[in-house]
């Protein structure tokens, strides 16, 4: 696999997992999003985890990767289209990665 060129600006490409609706998290989230993370690095993006409420980060902190998984509390539930929320148009033909199974 051979990870994205960094933006000619220099900042870091970022994965946002938007969980704000989240309602009940357990350890299969926490595994979910420290695999997620694993996989943003190997392609060198930088995983964001969004929550609401401070359950998820507390979950996070108990198994010990605070340090791994960065949470950031976003104010807000707004439906989308409401003002304040960001609509993101979807990626026609997302780029191909090379499968390392193969």
């Amino acid at each position: 696999m051979t990870p994205p060129e960094e933006p000619a600006s220099g900042r870091a490409l970022v994965l946002v997992a938007d969980l704000r609706h989240l309602k009940a998290p357990g350890l299969e989230t926490v595994d979910a999003l420290a695999r997620l993370h694993l996989a943003a690095k190997q392609l060198g993006l930088a995983l964001v985890v969004w929550t609401e409420g401070d359950a998820l980060t507390r979950l996070i902190g108990m198994v010990g990767l605070e340090g791994v998984l960065t949470c950031v509390e976003r104010p807000g539930s707004e439906a989308p289209g409401t003002p304040g929320r960001r609509e993101v148009a979807p990626v026609a033909d997302p780029p191909c990665v090379d499968d390392p199974r193969s």
